[in-house]
Formats: C-alpha cells, sequence, structure tokens
C-alpha cells in the first residue's frame, strides 16, 4: 500500500519583513529588518548593532555594541 505524501509547508513563505528605526536620538535611521510571522512575536525581540552602523562612516566606533528591544 502507497503512503500519500504530504505538502510540506514552507516557512519563510508566511514571514513578512519588518523594518526596526533607531529611537529619536538616533534619527530614527534603519537599523535592521526582521522576519517575523505574527506581530507579537515582534514585541520584545532584540536587535544587535553597532554605533559604526548606525553612524555610517565613523570607524572609530566600530567597537560600540547597541542593543534595542
Amino acid at each position: 500500500m502507497v503512503r500519500k505524501t504530504r505538502k510540506i509547508k514552507d516557512k519563510w513563505k508566511e514571514k513578512r519583513w519588518v523594518t526596526v528605526l533607531a529611537p529619536d536620538s538616533f534619527n530614527n535611521i534603519p537599523v535592521a529588518y526582521v522576519p517575523i510571522t505574527s506581530d507579537k512575536t515582534a514585541v520584545g525581540r532584540v536587535v544587535e548593532v553597532t554605533l559604526f552602523d548606525i553612524l555610517k562612516g565613523d570607524p572609530s566606533q566600530h567597537q560600540y555594541k547597541l542593543f534595542f528591544q
């Protein structure tokens, strides 16, 4: 007897990408793009970036890490 094959559900097709913005003190620039499945999973997520990524070109700031929630 042949088993019925099931369709595999691709979890990446369900996800949508959300832009994470820095706070007002950093002029609300985009910090990261995060895949989420629902809005509840996005709240409370921590994004790690360096100060070099935010200031765009000051190489002396590459060792400082910032965590945004």
